[in-house]
């Protein structure tokens, strides 16, 4: 799914296609064309996508597709041990 919000959003910013199999996890974000505008873009995409909330703070100090894809993870596991927690 990230890699399709990642193409995507070059797309629409570069009306340039991004093959999926162009980038995996050590790619820099930076190398995928993703400026200032298309970065916060994408950002607002992947918070609706995986209903997360990215901080700026947050956002800045994503270096590859891989750091985004690990701060998912964690934001998601909170959140199921916090729905986890108001069931019990």
């Amino acid at each position: 799914q990230l890699r399709e919000l990642v193409a995507s959003t070059v797309e629409v910013y570069h009306q340039e296609v991004l093959d999926l199999t162009d980038f995996d996890s050590e790619t820099p974000l930076l190398s995928l064309l993703l400026d200032s505008p298309a970065l916060v873009d994408l950002i607002l995409r992947i918070e609706q996508r995986f209903n997360i909330s990215i901080s700026d703070d947050e956002a800045f100090a994503f270096v590859t597709v891989g750091d985004v894809v690990q701060h998912i993870q964690e934001k998601q596991a909170i959140r199921a041990a916090h729905s986890d927690g108001e069931e019990a």
